[in-house]
């Protein structure tokens, strides 16, 4: 009987060293499962991390090439702006040069003319007033060869009714005197002088 019991416990605790042992294997054995597991996580972790980067990278590189184009296309035409208003502004310069030269000719002709135009004036009045001093002058000095010859030749009733080229159209008080052909002439002289005209 007690043989039989012996029997009983060591078969009970070759089972149980058995199954200790299965339970040892497989406890090592998912210990190395989790182990791998947990490595190979970590390398999968690493190729995202990896990854990762590499896209935030070109990501990053992407965003700056489009901010840096930007920037470029809007220096650009800030620039072109800049060239732009400086050539209007050139052109509206020149423009207003041109307008202003040419009111300035403009100008300057009108003065031109009114110059000119004055000059004439004066010139005109000048040989008019010329003309009437020396036609005073003349008349004058007719006048006063008429009074000369009329005080001093008193013979000839001709000589006194034309003297020096002159002849009364009505007589009296309100004798007028009218310029005739003189027919006294002198001798190698032209035909229209006398010796009262001379």
């Amino acid at each position: 009987m007690i043989f039989v019991l012996q029997e009983e416990v060591r078969s009970k605790l070759a089972l149980l060293e058995v199954c200790h042992q299965n339970e040892i294997h497989r406890t090592i054995s998912a210990f190395a499962r989790l182990q791998k597991y947990a490595e190979s996580r970590k390398e999968i972790d690493r190729r995202l991390d990896v990854h990762f980067q590499r896209r935030m990278a070109e990501v990053l590189d992407k965003h700056l090439s489009m901010v840096q184009r930007d920037h470029e296309q809007k220096s650009q035409i800030v620039e072109r702006r800049i060239r732009d208003d400086a050539a209007l502004e050139e052109a509206k310069r020149k423009e207003q040069a041109v307008k202003e030269e040419k009111l300035r000719q403009e100008r300057a002709q009108q003065e031109a003319e009114a110059r000119q135009k004055e000059a004439a004036k004066l010139a005109a009045e000048a040989r008019k007033t010329a003309f009437e001093a020396a036609k005073k002058e003349a008349a004058e000095k007719q006048a006063a060869k008429l009074r000369d010859a009329a005080a001093t030749s008193q013979s000839s009733p001709d000589l006194q009714n034309n003297i020096a080229g002159w002849s009364y159209v009505k007589g009296g008080p309100g004798a007028v005197l009218e310029p005739t052909v003189c027919n006294r002439k002198v001798p190698g002289s032209s035909p229209s002088l006398c010796i009262l005209c001379g």
